[in-house]
């Protein structure tokens, strides 16, 4: 048994894999978290492709998953509307007369507001396009709706085969 000096590895990255966590899930860079956990680019990137040191990637990945899934959830909050508590603060003034003099107190109080923010239009959108891309996208129609509009439109400019009934349908 070795009882050599531990690696950078050991030392600076085993021992912060919480600190690594913690960066990649507030969406830190990966310069910023090798820069701050004191190991240069290469031997970082040499940790992430060592698959004996899976640790690290490992944590990194599950770092930017947990990223991912709060701006996501944040999404669907704001595309379904949602409601949130506030504190803000009030004046109280009370007057009233004793013995003919006016007396007047203030006093400041904090209450508890609970606000509605409506569901927002750019969210649902995105949302919808991204999670039903089939359903929700910006082109609806098919290669073959398509090209029956393409014959419609020659059909009409060439109107002497072409009769609009009543009920404005195009009939051959």
């Amino acid at each position: 048994m070795s009882s050599g000096r531990k690696s950078k590895y050991e030392t600076e990255v085993l021992f912060n894999l919480d600190k690594i966590l913690d960066m990649a899930s507030n969406g830190f860079t990966d310069k910023q978290i090798y820069n701050s956990i004191g190991i240069s680019y290469n031997t970082f990137y040499n940790y992430l492709k060592d698959p004996s040191k899976s640790e690290l990637n490992d944590t990194i990945k599950k770092g930017r998953l947990l990223a991912h899934q709060e701006i996501e959830n944040a999404l669907f909050k704001n595309a379904r509307g949602h409601t949130y508590k506030e504190q803000s603060a009030i004046k109280i003034k009370d007057v009233h007369w004793e013995d003919g003099k006016k007396i007047e107190t203030e006093e400041i109080k904090i209450i508890e507001l609970e606000k509605y923010i409506p569901p927002q239009t750019a969210s649902i959108i995105f949302y919808l396009k991204n999670k039903l891309p089939e359903t929700y996208k910006d082109n609806p129609f098919t290669e073959k709706d398509i090209e029956d509009i393409a014959l419609i439109r020659n059909l009409i400019k060439d109107k002497s085969n072409v009769d609009i009934n009543k009920n404005g349908w195009v009939q051959i």
